[in-house]
């Protein structure tokens, strides 16, 4: 898309036994259901998609814009920035019409996939280990900190625009990885 490779759906890697990371690290599927992980990609707390302890909830960790962050995502592929998210946008059309035109045909009241990029109504998971938003909302990480206990992340929902937020590294939303 654009100058951009992304991939074509949510990333579905199990990292194994996360608890080293912290007492909010989590990954897993939408409602502890193997089938949602199919379905849509896994759910990762922020330190687990950025595969690293020190950016855990409470701790501040310093990551430049200009460097990218492989995170969770394979080799010679990294988690976006803010910066790459905006380039996505520019290259649709804009961030008030993303969210249509980047959106699967499937499981939204409105979704035209116009670039292939497919998003999902996977919703995500609460730092109270309750789910929430399947079939209306999908969460995806940045890699941009906000703070100790913040983290960005863009949020999809019925509306045609994307929505640019700030939420506990706590919550678990989905991945999506661009190509170095």
């Amino acid at each position: 898309i654009g100058d951009q490779v992304w991939m074509a759906e949510n990333l579905n890697f199990d990292p194994g036994d996360v608890s080293g990371m912290g007492e909010t690290a989590w990954s897993g599927c939408y409602n502890n259901e193997s089938a949602n992980c199919s379905k849509y990609g896994r759910l990762y707390t922020w330190e687990v998609a950025m595969d690293n302890a020190e950016c855990a909830f409470g701790k501040s960790c310093s990551i430049s814009p200009e460097n990218s962050v492989q995170g969770i995502c394979p080799e010679g592929w990294h988690l976006p920035s803010s910066t790459e998210w905006n380039d996505l946008w520019s290259a649709v059309g804009g961030s008030d019409n993303a969210g249509t035109k980047l959106k699967s045909t499937k499981g939204w009241s409105e979704g035209s996939d116009s670039f292939g990029f497919a998003v999902l109504p996977a919703g995500y998971r609460k730092p109270d280990s309750n789910f929430e938003g399947e079939g209306g909302d999908a969460s995806i990480w940045r890699s941009d900190a906000d703070g100790a206990q913040y983290a960005k992340y863009w949020k999809f929902s019925n509306a045609a625009n994307v929505g640019g937020w700030s939420g506990y590294k706590s919550f678990a939303f989905s991945v999506r990885c661009l190509k170095d």
